[in-house]
């Protein structure tokens, strides 16, 4: 595994943001998503997302890039828990992808490992995030991490329904 530079990410980094949550999502999503959509998900639209999302982040929300040789692998973007039943102590891992061609190196676990200290830093103890029901390699990762089903689910069909998985920061294996 080798380790990433981990920083806070910058207005420059938004295009690598951009095209790596393009190209996570057409690998890990192919199979899910219908390609109609996949198609629509572009980097220059996308970046035009991150860059704003870059420039409005402000405590407690943070976007993180992980680098290798100077070149953004992955990246994570969390903050204070979205959900309507949340409690001012619960955070949320809002996404993390890593560049398919890095995939399987230890990469997304060290982007992990870092949000959850970043989100432990803020202040939360526990965490959620939602992941696509059919992302079993999704799923299977956050469970070997330590995140468990907590039984909620939202979305408009079975296809793309999205379920919740919650952690006490103070017990995970990441």
């Amino acid at each position: 595994m080798a380790p990433l530079n981990i920083r806070n990410a910058t207005s420059d980094d938004a295009r690598a943001i951009a095209a790596i949550q393009v190209a996570a999502s057409r690998a890990a999503y192919a199979d899910i998503v219908l390609p109609d959509h996949l198609k629509r998900l572009t980097v220059p639209t996308r970046t035009a997302v991150w860059a704003q999302l870059i420039a409005a982040a402000n405590e407690p929300e943070r976007i993180m890039v992980g680098e290798e040789a100077d070149c953004v692998r992955g990246y994570a973007h969390f903050g204070r828990s979205r959900d309507l039943d949340a409690t001012e102590t619960t955070g949320e891992l809002y996404s993390l992808y890593v560049n398919p061609v890095s995939w399987r190196r230890g990469m997304g676990r060290q982007l992990l490992a870092a949000s959850l200290r970043g989100l432990g830093d803020f202040g939360f103890n526990s965490a959620t995030l939602w992941v696509l029901a059919a992302n079993s390699q999704g799923r299977r990762f956050y469970e070997r991490c330590g995140w468990h089903n907590d039984r909620t689910d939202k979305g408009p069909d079975t296809s793309l329904m999205v379920i919740r998985y919650r952690c006490q920061l103070s017990a995970l294996a990441c």
